[in-house]
């Protein structure tokens, strides 16, 4: 296997693959002098594979890309798991109508495009970028996923806090309800139809029955952002590597500042 090419973000970067076979065991795989990965050192068994990004002197990898793959004896491939298959077809049923369109741009009680905050941050995202719904819609998720930080004291507990956008942009800590809602609603006041999708995810390392797997109950929550005539999905909580544990933020870097937040 191998990756033609570093994206900007990963440039400078230990680039690696690390593999799970479902046992909670990892296996690094690190490339070689050609940029190559040698898949023959895996278990036969199907696994699950990420291209990531190692942060020096430490034990933590950054993933960027999660594909499940198939190894054999003598081959190798990737495999489609039910998981994937149910999020794609719930994006290809969603409308593209003018009115399903229109509607997806309305200020809500929970996606407050409308107040005075969110709607300021909006302006200052898309002032800094070239009228570009692609790059706006990128700058809006950028922004998101390094100004809020994942809530694990929230994940545990049995009642929620409000999710609304408001209330999630002042308070920085939520789950994926508030990284959607934050995001819907910063992409709206943009007038960049956007909705909240539920979907649902496989955990790292898990591995599926694709012959007897039912997805009856979704387990998180993405964006899709209306533009150039289809749907982009996008998935700001997984992208996040900031968290909120035991009443404190962890971050793997400086919080964002709007002043030297690059969103050309």
């Amino acid at each position: 296997m191998f990756f033609l090419r570093k994206s900007k973000p990963l440039r400078g970067r230990n680039l690696v693959g690390t593999s799970s076979d479902g046992s909670g065991k990892r296996t690094v795989l690190k490339p070689d002098s050609d940029g190559g990965y040698n898949l023959s050192v895996l278990l036969h068994i199907n696994q699950v594979l990420s291209l990531c990004s190692h942060i020096p002197n430490t034990d933590y990898y950054v993933p960027y890309i999660r594909v499940p793959i198939s190894v054999h004896a003598h081959d190798s491939g990737f495999h489609n798991t039910p998981a994937f298959i149910y999020n794609m077809d719930y994006m290809r049923r969603i409308p593209t109508g003018e009115d399903y369109l229109r509607y997806r741009l309305k200020a809500t009680d929970y996606f407050q495009s409308d107040e005075e905050p969110i709607n300021n941050l909006a302006k200052e995202i898309a002032g800094r970028c070239i009228e570009d719904d692609y790059l706006r819609v990128l700058a809006v998720h950028q922004f998101v996923v390094r100004y809020l930080f994942y809530d694990y004291d929230e994940l545990q507990a049995k009642e929620r806090q409000d999710d609304s956008a408001v209330a999630v942009f002042k308070r920085r800590h939520t789950t994926c309800r508030g990284y959607v809602s934050l995001c819907v609603s910063l992409l709206r006041a943009m007038h960049i139809p956007a909705q909240q999708l539920a979907c649902y995810m496989a955990k790292p390392g898990q591995l599926m029955d694709v012959e007897n797997v039912k997805l009856k109950k979704t387990n998180h929550e993405v964006v899709a952002a209306f533009v150039d005539n289809r749907w982009l999905p996008l998935d700001p909580t997984r992208d996040s590597h900031n968290k909120y544990e035991n009443g404190e933020f962890y971050r793997l870097n400086e919080l964002p500042s709007l002043a030297n937040f690059d969103m050309t």
